[in-house]
């Protein structure tokens, strides 16, 4: 299976995190046009050596970082997903960078899978991620127009959204329409069908 394409970035700030129960998000919003998206995943890589040879290890998984490049943040999704302070009246708003945390947030995206032949869409869902501001780095235009685009990082966190006592990260949906792997998409963002 080939993966050859990434499609619509959402996000949803947490809501309420009970314990062994499942996340609640406030309303989600799109994040940008997607351009691509990266997950490192970090894990253990812990051995017992008894007798001279490995009789036991671990290789978890204990985190994740996700990078998402997108063509723009706008100011008002910066305030809930990277922790940019609003103030000002409606068409006069200004934007702040403080010292205060980024808010967690649900991640998701819809990647585009081809194999032999037939395209499948498989739906992500982060349950836990905080991102931070990214770095700034811009250019003059030149003889040549280079764009420049945002590119944001994120820790991944484990939940536990049951009381099986395992951490979970990130749940995922492979359908055969596109409009099918948005609708499980909306339903984890709390996104309304049409925005």
């Amino acid at each position: 299976m080939a993966n050859i394409g990434v499609l619509r970035p959402v996000f949803a700030k947490v809501a309420t995190e009970p314990e062994n129960a499942a996340i609640t998000y406030a309303a989600g919003k799109a994040l940008g046009y997607a351009m691509n998206i990266g997950v490192t995943y970090e894990t253990n890589d812990a051995k017992l050596h008894a007798e001279g040879t490995v009789v036991e290890s671990d290789n978890s998984v204990t985190g994740a970082e996700l990078t998402v490049g997108v063509d723009d943040i706008a100011d008002e999704n910066q305030v809930d997903l990277l922790g940019t302070e609003k103030s000002g009246e409606t068409g006069s708003e200004e934007y702040e960078i403080t010292d205060a945390s980024a808010p967690y947030v649900g991640v998701g995206y819809v990647e585009v899978r081809k194999k032999g032949g037939v395209i499948s869409y498989r739906a992500r869902w982060f349950h836990k991620v905080q991102f931070k501001q990214p770095d700034e780095s811009l250019t003059t235009k030149g003889d040549k127009l280079e764009f420049q685009t945002p590119t944001i990082k994120g820790k991944v966190l484990g939940v536990y959204l049951d009381t099986t006592g395992k951490l979970r990260f990130r749940k995922s949906h492979t359908f055969t329409t596109l409009a099918a792997a948005n609708a499980w998409l909306d339903t984890k963002a709390g996104i309304s069908s049409g925005t």
